[in-house]
């Protein structure tokens, strides 16, 4: 079969889980001898960027576009408010990358569409591949839940800002009702939560595809004994941005580490707070490593004591959590969202309430005796 994939970051411009759970699907996909093809999103180098095109330092089956966009997406984070609103408007509404697939689409010929977060490629995308659906009726499409940009432009829900009028006022109804009207029903809805096919659903999302429910039924959860050490290992993967919560664990390590024991903390990613985590001083010990292939990534599971997920937003299932559980690493994450299916309070971990730094150091404090 042929199979496309398509997802607005891949590859070098890679950030996140989403990003490892889309390259562990095209892999799936080869080993049972498909020929599969990745599209993911460009920034503007010159017209030959605004069609679908291959760059020399991809694998051959990943392709990419520009949209005509006046801002490229991976530096979206750059623009002032204003000027981010204005790109996410044209991002809605934008018909250049629906061309370009449409006429790819009939080129390809694919039998499976797989399509992950779409942000920066142009969400009437998916109005060309449901009309490919239309002109071939074995084609399948199925979409993979990461967040919720379907219900909000920036994915994301802060714990305590649910009913802000981003998330509930006028414009927010006016934009899932573009998407909703957008996106339809496809095949299936891949969703790596329960809770977050809930939070869709009450919008109105999806309510003739059928859901699976994943990766909960793929976790090979293991048990692993630690090393002695007279230090805990502790882990921290994930972006380096406010809703991770990754300068509340810091700076809950500095106000309490008096009423911890000894400890170490190795930082992995990337964000826009890294360099200011990176030039703080913290008395405490902490390496910074930045971005890291996933082997080393592995690595750094097998050798810690416990990964540690203080996120501030509502998450869907982290996939360093996911991650941990296939290595036995133990689990302190926030108890929100998709999490709690993941980790049983207990057993493979703790879970804490969201911002509370007593809470999180009790949980750290609590984690030898789970290990014995």
């Amino acid at each position: 079969m042929n199979v496309l994939i398509i997802h607005n970051r891949f590859g070098r411009s890679a950030l996140g889980g989403g990003e490892s759970v889309v390259q562990k699907d095209r892999l799936k996909w080869m080993r049972e001898g498909h020929r599969v093809v990745v599209l993911s999103s460009d920034c503007f180098h010159g017209f030959k960027s605004l069609v679908i095109h291959r760059d020399r330092e991809d694998p051959d089956d990943v392709y990419r576009v520009a949209p005509l966009s006046f801002w490229c997406f991976i530096h979206l984070g750059r623009l002032p408010f204003p000027l981010r609103l204005v790109w996410h408007v044209i991002d809605l509404v934008n018909p250049f990358p629906a061309m370009m697939l449409w006429r790819w689409l009939r080129e390809f010929h694919p039998d499976i569409v797989m399509t992950h977060n779409l942000t920066g490629l142009g969400f009437l995308i998916v109005v060309s591949i449901r009309k490919a659906r239309r002109a071939r009726t074995p084609l399948q499409w199925i979409h993979t839940l990461h967040d919720l940009q379907l219900l909000t432009p920036s994915g994301l829900v802060l714990l305590g800002r649910e009913h802000v009028w981003s998330y509930c006022g006028s414009a927010a109804r006016l934009y899932r009702a573009w998407m909703r009207r957008v996106f339809g029903n496809p095949t299936q809805i891949n969703a790596p939560s329960r809770w977050i096919i809930h939070e869709h659903r009450q919008y109105g999302f999806f309510r003739r595809s059928s859901v699976a429910i994943a990766p909960l039924p793929l976790i090979q959860k293991q048990k692993k004994t630690l090393i002695p050490s007279d230090r805990l290992h502790l882990l921290f993967i994930g972006q380096l941005e406010y809703h991770k919560g990754i300068f509340f664990l810091l700076e809950t390590l500095e106000e309490y580490r008096g009423k911890m024991p000894p400890f170490r903390l190795d930082v992995i990613g990337q964000g826009s707070l890294y360099g200011a985590a990176r030039r703080r001083r913290w008395p405490y010990d902490v390496a910074f490593h930045g971005s890291k292939p996933e082997r080393e990534v592995q690595g750094f599971l097998n050798a810690a004591g416990v990964l540690i997920v203080p996120s501030l937003c509502y998450e869907n299932a982290p996939q360093a959590i996911i991650e941990a559980l296939e290595t036995g690493t133990l689990v302190i994450a926030s108890r929100i969202g998709g999490i709690q299916e993941l980790v049983r309070d207990g057993e493979d971990g703790l879970l804490v309430a969201p911002g509370d730094g007593k809470e999180l150091v009790a949980a750290i404090r609590r984690i030898p005796l789970l290990v014995k």
